[in-house]
């Protein structure tokens, strides 16, 4: 959400995934080059159990792939909360709850997806790296899992590695190997092989690592057919949902009647229909920021290049808050390359919004 007085779980917002399962990286019958055979094993992947095992038994590494603002990252985090609840003192209670639901709506042929935290609760230990965090600086996750313990102060012991483990590993495609040459100095911690793509992780029968990236990541990646596996990640289930959830959150905010809320979603979904933008509200991401321009009345332009300077507009305004900078000099220009490209650019657009572009390349600098 991009309203600094918003704060709600994420329960209140989220909706499942569509996730399907992809085999990838065969080799031809002569175990020559690798066949591009990339083709969809099943259509949804609606239980945790149906992602973490294979036939029964766990799997060892599990890639995530899918376009910027999926939900890649959003998933990750309520595996992350769904873990919590299975181990929580009122875990039994809520599975329970849970079971019943899900029972409830299978008999609707309506299912309750990824519902099965019991699943969750077989593993002791749950840990979330960020990669984008160790790019360029470390290379080895279980030594990230390490660090990012010590570094809240916690205490760690080796001996986590021999309980089942779930390691996330977060954004796999910002993310690149050190500056260490191959094969690496006696000195080094690094034992990575000649293929640094991607980091080192732990290959032990309880240890499951998942892995986020978008699909040119992995698009060369060599994969075992029995020790990985590879989803893809296309958005939620239902798009609509998720555009009614925010309208909600953010219709309480300001006291507004349920009876208004619908009014609310009804007129959102006829703007979108007569803007024709329905192939960008189906990206969860863009979902919300359409949503949101909605609600503030930015979304009263019909041509898309205001709606991203809408959307640029907003993400800037959120990162200068997080860095807490309350006043910053766009007239400044501090990259001299951009301003022969805007000159010779028509677009009213751009040219009423040229603080902005300054303001945004040099949040990139």
């Amino acid at each position: 959400m991009l309203d600094p007085d918003i704060d709600v779980p994420l329960e209140r917002l989220y909706v499942p995934p569509s996730i399907q399962e992809l085999k990838r990286g065969q080799k031809d019958r002569h175990g020559r080059s690798e066949i591009d055979t990339t083709s969809r094993v099943k259509t949804d992947v609606s239980f945790y159990r149906e992602l973490l095992h294979y036939h029964g038994n766990p799997v060892n590494k599990i890639y995530i792939e899918g376009d910027p603002g999926c939900g890649k990252t959003t998933f990750l985090s309520k595996l992350v909360l769904d873990w919590c609840t299975a181990h929580s003192e009122n875990g039994a209670s809520t599975l329970e709850k849970l079971t019943s639901k899900a029972t409830t709506r299978s008999m609707k042929s309506n299912p309750t997806y990824f519902s099965d935290l019991d699943t969750l609760r077989d593993y002791t230990f749950l840990f979330f790296v960020s990669l984008r965090d160790y790019s360029g600086s470390m290379c080895n996750v279980s030594q990230m899992v390490e660090d990012a313990i010590k570094r809240n102060k916690l205490p760690w012991d080796d001996s986590v590695w021999k309980h089942k483990c779930i390691i996330l590993t977060d954004a796999a495609d910002e993310w690149h190997h050190p500056d260490i040459p191959f094969p690496p100095p006696c000195e080094s911690t690094c034992k990575c092989r000649k293929d640094r793509s991607m980091p080192l992780y732990l290959q032990r029968t309880n240890i499951t690592n998942i892995i986020t990236a978008r699909p040119w990541k992995l698009a060369n990646l060599s994969m075992s057919d029995t020790l990985t596996r590879m989803f893809e990640i296309s958005g939620v289930i239902n798009y609509k949902t998720l555009a009614e959830n925010v309208i909600t959150v953010l219709a309480e905010k300001d006291g507004i009647s349920k009876n208004d809320q619908k009014c609310n979603c009804i007129d959102f979904f006829d703007k979108i229909k007569t803007e024709r933008l329905q192939n960008l509200i189906t990206v969860p991401a863009v979902c919300v920021q359409l949503v949101h321009q909605f609600y503030v009345w930015r979304l009263i332009e019909g041509s898309l290049c205001a709606i991203y300077i809408n959307m640029l507009d907003m993400h800037i305004a959120k990162g200068l808050q997080k860095l807490q900078i309350e006043e910053f000099d766009t007239e400044e220009i501090c990259v001299t390359d951009i301003t022969p490209i805007i000159g010779t650019e028509t677009t009213e657009y751009l040219r009423a919004h040229w603080t902005l572009v300054r303001s945004a390349k040099c949040a990139c600098v």
